[in-house]
């Protein structure tokens, strides 16, 4: 064997990794099923075997929700109720979109009837009326029949003539016979199961039969596990036992949609007023915080400099604009059956007192409320040179395929922004607390993460980065202050902000990425082949 030179043993690698780089490109046009890349949300709304749509584009005209008259519009995907006349917005949407492909996501919503009254009277096999023995039942609007096992207020002593399917046609009123129950001679022991076979816990009861009855009527279970409701109703075959399993699931509440917002307005203590309730529907522009001109009940030495939201501890300023939008996330879950959520707003008092002492709390927003995601710095003060950030959050609060790059403090419309592990000087927490701290000098700073997207297995990694605060769309209004620097930035009016990536459509197709790891395959086995030839020539 010929020992080979330097040049031919380069021209040889050269050869393979030309043959590589050919195949790049193809990988580059592969379409994308990434939520994080859409630009389109597809809104559908079905009624009566037709179906409408709305399309909702990132910083374009937000559509509306067509009229859900006699109804609401309902959507299996957890995207809150629409009554008609909503305005999509992306940011709304966007949370609640699925099934991406080719940069579209897509919502979709079902129209539900809404429901009427209907006003039962029990009256006896002969056509006597019970005396007091009436009840209201729920049912959907336009409904021409019930079943019997909606009927909860049977008289005592008393069961169903019949069961199954009352026929009331398009009347509010419906007259239901009964009769009385024979004295029992038989007791049966009743256990309440789920579909799955388990046993409920303390769900049995007793029923009393004739002698030898070998089936009973549902009608005689009277205690139904609060918050279940019978598999089934009708007859119950227990033959010559004594003890028979009922099968129960659990009741489904309506969801009730959020459409007004009551903020009550008290001193810390949470009882002593200090102006009048404020409220908020979907169609207000926007509701402005009391000043120092519109408070009561305060003493001559306490100033109002802003409010303290105390679902989740937000600043706003005296004089600041909410909107319906904006405190809606915050009201989370607390919606009463009206549709109502209310939210406290404590006074921020101050009196001629030096700030003493910062408590800086790390947290996140979570359904409404602040969860800590970190252990908390205590007793901060101005003796302190500077404090570090911490950088090291309890197990379980980073998102996986992200790490954390800093932290975020908002108070009202300003927001600020801290690297991990950054100095931060007490003065400079001074600055951003805008006074407000308590009577004894103490006062507390609220920090809340911002990550970034790792790098992924394939090399590639993303650029964007996100905060778990909800607060992190700002208005065009708000102000970004970088506290490593100082210095206040203000942002130009703008679209609501989002941090999602957009990339040009390229057209391509999903075998684009197959083709080029195919012929990357083929150039390594080809670049070797030729390598091993040039080495391995003969004399």
């Amino acid at each position: 064997m010929q020992k080979t030179n330097f040049k031919t043993r380069l021209l040889a690698l050269l050869t393979a990794a030309f043959m590589i780089v050919m195949c790049v490109p193809f990988a580059a046009f592969a379409a994308t099923t990434n939520p994080a890349e859409r630009e389109k949300i597809v809104v559908n709304f079905a009624k009566d075997g037709n179906a409408t749509s709305c399309e909702v584009v990132e910083n374009g005209i937000s559509p509306t929700a067509p009229e859900a008259t006699g109804g609401k519009w309902v959507s299996d995907s957890g995207a809150p109720e629409l009554t008609g006349g909503e305005s999509l917005t992306w940011t709304e949407m966007n949370r609640w979109a699925a099934g991406d492909n080719d940069k579209t996501a897509y919502i979709s919503y079902e129209f539900k009837p809404a429901t009427k009254l209907v006003y039962v009277s029990y009256i006896l096999e002969s056509g006597e009326p019970l005396a007091n023995a009436t009840e209201q039942i729920e049912l959907e609007n336009g409904a021409t029949t019930f079943s019997s096992s909606l009927l909860k207020k049977v008289p005592a002593g008393y069961e169903l003539c019949e069961t199954g399917d009352v026929n009331i046609g398009t009347s509010d009123t419906v007259n239901v016979k009964v009769r009385e129950i024979k004295k029992p001679a038989k007791v049966v022991y009743v256990s309440y199961i789920l579909e799955s076979g388990e046993p409920l816990a303390n769900a049995t009861e007793q029923i009393e039969l004739e002698n030898g009855a070998t089936t009973f009527s549902t009608s005689l279970l009277k205690k139904v596990p609060a918050g279940y409701e019978l598999c089934e109703t009708g007859d119950v075959y227990i033959g010559t036992n004594d003890t028979v399993n009922v099968k129960v699931r659990e009741v489904k509440k309506p969801e009730v949609s959020l459409t007004k917002i009551k903020m009550i307005f008290t001193k810390a203590d949470g009882a002593t007023s200090v102006f009048a309730t404020g409220e908020l529907t979907a169609a207000s522009e926007w509701y402005v915080l009391p000043d120092a001109a519109g408070v009561i009940n305060l003493t001559a030495s306490e100033k109002l400099t802003g409010w303290t939201l105390f679902q989740n501890g937000a600043k706003y300023a005296a004089g600041e604009k909410v909107t319906f939008e904006s405190l809606k996330e915050l009201a989370g879950k607390n919606v009463d059956k009206d549709g109502v959520a209310y939210l406290n707003f404590y006074a921020d008092l101050k009196t001629d007192v030096e700030l003493k002492n910062i408590t800086i709390k790390y947290v996140e927003d979570k359904d409404g409320a602040q969860e800590d995601v970190a252990a908390p710095q205590n007793n901060f003060t101005a003796k302190d040179e500077f404090t570090i950030l911490t950088d090291n959050l309890y197990d379980g609060k980073v998102p996986a395929g992200k790490k954390l790059i800093g932290w975020q403090y908002k108070n009202g419309g300003n927001t600020t922004n801290f690297v991990k592990g950054e100095h931060v000087k007490f003065d400079t927490l001074k600055a951003l607390l805008n006074g407000n701290w308590d009577n004894e000098g103490n006062a507390w700073v609220t920090l809340t993460p911002v990550f970034q997207d790792v790098k992924s297995e394939n090399g590639n990694s993303s650029s964007g980065s996100s905060s778990s605060s909800s607060s992190n769309s700002s208005s065009s209004s708000n102000k970004t202050t970088t506290a490593s620097n100082e210095k206040q930035v203000v942002k130009a009016a703008a679209a609501p902000a989002n941090t999602t990536k957009v990339l040009p459509k390229t057209g391509a197709t999903n075998a684009a990425p197959l083709i080029g790891g195919s012929l990357a395959v083929v150039a390594l086995l080809m670049g070797y082949g030729v390598y091993g030839l040039v080495l391995r020539k003969k004399d």
